[in-house]
């Protein structure tokens, strides 16, 4: 049975990125392996997001592959910025809902709680 993919969108940026770098470097999974000191078969798991690599080597793959610190940082910060965008646009769908079907206020006021519960609130 094949391990369920990672469903983290920092991390799934990052792998991204190594694939690319990976693809411009024109290096091989084989390569990477090797210089993480890992098997073949792991850099594919890790690649397509099955498995987490251990934050020591998060770093050691990104400067094997030239990618910054801040890099790596800026994915996170791309990720709050498109989760606040998600919400954003979540509720302004349940506003039109509401106004629609004239769904009691408490309802709307429980669904507008549970959106800006995901991530944190920015209110």
């Amino acid at each position: 049975m094949k391990p369920e993919a990672i469903q983290d969108p920092m991390y799934s940026a990052f792998l991204r990125e190594c694939k690319r770098k990976i693809a411009v470097k024109e290096l091989r999974q084989g390569d990477v392996g090797k210089r993480l000191g890992m098997s073949n078969q792991n850099v594919c798991l890790i690649l397509n997001g099955r498995v987490m690599l251990r934050a020591d080597r998060v770093f050691r793959l990104a400067k094997l592959l030239g990618i910054s610190i801040d890099r790596i940082l800026d994915f996170e910060k791309r990720t709050a910025k498109s989760v606040k965008k998600e919400k954003r646009a979540a509720i302004e769908t349940l506003d039109d809902v509401f106004e629609r079907s004239k769904m009691p206020y408490e309802n709307y006021e429980r669904l507008y709680k549970a959106i800006n519960a995901i991530g944190g609130t920015d209110d």
